[in-house]
């Protein structure tokens, strides 16, 4: 179920998914799902904590690396912010974590928003708190939404999310070199004065 669960979500969104649907592409009967998690709810909340729990588990070995090889170059540790986002999902093996977290984040309930903010926040935090001395010259607001729009390109790049269509086919075969080019732009974002890059 959790695997149908989430290829819906990816695929069609959250407002997508219905008891009626997930029992049908996951071919239980619809009890299943107030027997295994209490309902919808219970199932979201399940989805949030097991993508939540291997974006985090990125983040922390990539936060470890980074200490170990990095502490102080900036690219090394915008490097270990960002790629955790193209983990693979937990239930489902053609999605990406980051996308049902995406998903969840901007449809789900406000409870369920809130824990997917608070959850990934404890493991984003100590990165970004190393990457802020690096950028002194930028105030709390331009360093937040520089990194909010790197973290938007970084999602771009995911295989089926929205906007990875759009890059064409070309650009796709390039993944790793698009990410290469990516970590180079958000280098010299963060590295760029205050004001509009």
């Amino acid at each position: 179920m959790l695997a149908a669960a989430e290829r819906i979500v990816i695929e069609d969104g959250l407002r997508a998914l219905s008891a009626r649907r997930l029992s049908e592409a996951a071919g239980t009967a619809l009890s299943q799902i107030a027997y295994h998690f209490d309902g919808l709810p219970g199932l979201v909340q399940v989805l949030i904590d097991s993508n939540a729990t291997l974006v985090n588990d990125a983040r922390d070995g990539e936060h470890a690396s980074a200490l170990s090889t990095g502490p102080d170059d900036l690219s090394v540790l915008l490097a270990a912010y960002l790629r955790p986002v193209g983990v693979a999902s937990a239930w489902w093996p053609d999605g990406h974590a980051s996308l049902v977290l995406q998903e969840l984040h901007r449809h789900a309930s406000p409870a369920a928003r809130a824990a997917v903010s608070a959850s990934l926040e404890r493991h984003r935090r100590p990165l970004l708190d190393l990457i802020a001395p690096l950028v002194p010259h930028l105030d709390a607001q331009t360093f937040h939404v520089r990194i909010v729009m790197l973290m938007a390109s970084a999602i771009t790049l995911i295989p089926g999310s929205h906007a990875w269509g759009l890059l064409g086919p070309a650009a796709r075969t390039a993944h790793d070199d698009l990410f290469a080019n990516l970590l180079a732009f958000g280098t010299a974002a963060l590295r760029a004065p205050a004001g509009p890059v």
